[in-house]
């Protein structure tokens, strides 16, 4: 039963310690709304962040491309060209 106990009590101050963190990112913040849950960012998400708007804006040129490739066959030849392609 004690081995029960102590888990019990480790979720409890986790519990705590995250309340009390949401509470000082809430200060922080300004937002009073405790239907928030707040997420400090560190490095990692704003790399993360910035990975995916590259990802993003990759794929919306690579799609750009295409279009342009199919819907103009002259413009085809061209970016062929430019890429060394023919």
């Amino acid at each position: 039963m004690a081995k029960y106990k102590e888990i019990l009590v480790q979720k409890a101050e986790t519990g705590k310690r995250r309340e009390k963190k949401q509470e000082q990112l809430r200060d922080e913040s300004g937002i009073k709304d405790t239907k928030y849950y707040l997420i400090e960012k560190d490095w990692k998400a704003y790399a993360m962040d910035t990975v995916k708007h590259i990802g993003y804006l990759t794929y919306a040129t690579l799609v750009f491309i295409g279009t342009v490739m199919l819907l103009h066959p002259e413009s085809r030849h061209i970016i062929l060209q430019i890429f060394h392609l023919a």
